[in-house]
């Protein structure tokens, strides 16, 4: 199982949505064609995987990948202090 948060980032990409190659300069809905229900589904996924709670300012129809990774591991790391 991959360690890195991008790698599980893009292991869910891949399994739920067929995305297996996703860049980290790509938005979730402009790039990766996702509609809102993606995100929305895709976003409870991350939560549970990492188990955080992602601010819903965080989650953007603009977001990226590199974003999305950054975002989770600042969560990650805050609940480590």
């Amino acid at each position: 199982m991959p360690t890195d948060v991008r790698e599980r980032l893009v292991r869910i990409l891949d399994d739920q949505f067929g995305l297996p190659s996703a860049k980290d300069h790509w938005s979730f809905v402009q790039d990766m064609g996702m509609d809102s229900f993606d995100v929305t589904e895709f976003l409870a996924m991350v939560e549970e995987e990492f188990d955080v709670d992602i601010p819903d300012e965080a989650a953007t129809p603009g977001t990226t990948l590199a974003e999305a990774t950054a975002t989770i591991e600042r969560l990650l790391a805050g609940r480590s202090t």
